[in-house]
């Protein structure tokens, strides 16, 4: 079905998936269009949702997935279910809580403080595929040599056997459980990287066929994994190759996974998992290499599924989330590139910024000084400029992520500033885990574009400074090489600076930003 709604005045519209990020917001004048429904394009990985909103209290609301395009002053929406317009109020704001009010209410599930107190830890920069026992505990050890706290711990692809076979590569981790009682000793909380994808070669996927195994279930051997139309077992090609995939709607794909996991809680201590993976085009026809997938159920309900079954463990994290709207779980940034102006620094706060108005709150940017891990195998230089700027970004944040070691690869001063930051980032969290349970009940944004909060004051544009929750407007430094910050403060407030000094609201300030300071501001009392 096709629909087509016309650009008002001076309106400016945000919405539909992460990377829409640094496009939005949208004019009229805008030339722009996306295929959020993941049979054609990847252009809904990471968080989308078939969502439009307008600065004039508009939205755009769908129960499926849409493709839109901006063109000729207009919007002109294509979609499987009815599209509609609705007319919630004046401003962004309006738009967007009359929208969660009713498409997507927050369940208010209850996250656990840990996330959002110390910074967090990955291994996969300082690993990338071959973490080992020996690498683990010596990454968690200079951690807390160089000064930083213990908190969530990471451990990410690589440590297990063949994919679907969730164990601990005994080869490199010969001792798991004395790895993990030393980890949980120093006061770390441990998650494991998992997938949905079961490698065909694996000994479970040959189990799970009945071959040479135990695995007597009729069921389970005939009706595990995305099928195709024949009823065999789809193929899907993903970023390590071909495999079977877990379809979660099934009870049997369900029971599989979390029979392995149950186990890892129990012997290890594990304590969550990082759940990667499983985009709606991996369960579409889009990336199976051998026939087209059975459609009992829909590659949209067979993605919610998969980030429905890791919300059974307290400590979870997601990346690839489609209407995922109201629902309390954290969620991540697609890898960011270690870059000024490419895929990196210059895309974190607006793509937040969006995560939140799609009704994702509990964003987590990616990992410090960038998560693709084959860059520096292709030239990239390390910058360690742009490394602590990075880190100033997600400071201020519901959660940062550390997953290079500062010690390693920064000067004795810089690791400093990042051991500083996350000392600040602490500091914030009693604000910040308020923050999360009033979002919890109300579903708002924590981190708020400035139109979000000061509607009329033409901030619509403002994409390098944000604000976090209603009282702080956080200001990080983003050009290589600046030392000074130019921010317009919203008129009607007083607005004390990290340094102390006051300012009145309604005029641009410079401020003074060096290396080792992250500007931001505090909403004091009403302007006199």
């Amino acid at each position: 079905m096709n629909y087509v709604f016309e650009i008002l005045e001076n309106e400016y519209w945000w919405g539909g998936a992460t990377k829409c990020g640094t496009h939005v917001p949208l004019t009229r004048e805008s030339r722009f269009k996306v295929d959020l429904r993941g049979t054609k394009t990847r252009e809904c990985s990471n968080q989308s949702m078939p969502l439009l909103l307008s600065s004039k209290g508009r939205y755009i609301w769908s129960d499926q997935a849409i493709a839109f395009e901006f063109k000729d002053g207009s919007i002109y929406v294509e979609g499987e279910k009815e599209v509609r317009l609705y007319n919630a109020g004046s401003s962004l704001k309006d738009a967007y809580i009359e929208a969660s009010r009713c498409h997507f209410p927050s369940d208010g599930k209850k996250l656990q403080e840990k996330f959002f107190t110390t910074a967090q830890y990955n291994t996969w920069m300082h690993c990338t595929y071959n973490p080992t026992q020996e690498s683990v505990l010596e990454y968690a050890h200079e951690l807390l040599d160089s000064g930083f706290e213990p908190g969530i711990l990471i451990i990410d692809e690589g440590w297990h056997k063949p994919y679907g076979t969730w164990e601990f590569d005994e080869i490199k981790f010969p001792d798991p459980k004395a790895m993990t009682e030393e980890l949980l000793s120093l006061g770390f909380t441990i998650l494991l990287w998992v997938c949905p994808f079961v490698t065909c070669s694996g000994e479970n996927y040959i189990k799970s066929l009945g071959l040479g195994s135990e695995v007597n279930d009729e069921a389970v051997m005939t009706d595990m994994y995305l099928r195709l139309d024949d009823g065999g077992i789809a193929l899907i090609k993903w970023w390590n190759g071909i495999t079977a995939v877990l379809d979660f709607t099934k009870q049997c794909d369900w029971d599989f996974m979390k029979n392995q996991l149950d186990q890892l809680v129990t012997k290890y201590g594990i304590d969550g998992f990082k759940l990667d993976g499983g985009q709606i085009f991996h369960y579409s026809d889009m990336f199976c290499v051998n026939g087209k997938v059975n459609q009992d159920k829909t590659h949209y309900e067979r993605n919610i599924a998969w980030n429905e079954f890791g919300r059974q463990y307290a400590y979870h994290e997601y990346k690839d989330t489609y209407k995922g709207g109201g629902k309390c779980k954290i969620q991540r940034l697609l890898d960011r590139a270690h870059s000024w102006n490419d895929e990196g620094i210059n895309t974190i706060i607006p793509y937040c910024l969006l995560v939140g108005l799609l009704g994702m709150p509990f964003i987590c940017p990616d990992m410090i000084g960038g998560g693709q891990w084959n860059m520096f195998l292709r030239g990239v230089p390390f910058d360690e400029e742009l490394f602590v700027r990075m880190c100033q970004v997600s400071t201020l944040f519901p959660m940062m992520q550390f997953s290079i070691l500062p010690s390693k690869h920064l000067s004795e001063e810089n690791k400093n500033i990042c051991v500083d930051m996350a000392k600040l980032h602490k500091s914030f969290s009693p604000y910040i885990i308020d923050q999360v349970n009033k979002s919890r009940v109300s579903g708002e944004p924590i981190v708020r574009h400035m139109a979000y909060e000061f509607p009329n004051e033409e901030y619509e544009l403002c994409l390098d400074y944000f604000m976090l929750g209603d009282r702080y407007l956080i200001a990080p430094v983003l050009e290589k090489g600046a030392v000074t910050k130019s921010v317009r403060l919203p008129e009607g407030h007083l607005w004390k600076y990290a340094d102390g000094k006051t300012y009145q609201g309604g005029r641009k300030v410079v401020v003074d930003a060096p290396l080792n300071v992250l500007p931001y501001f505090e909403k004091l009392s009403l302007q006199k």
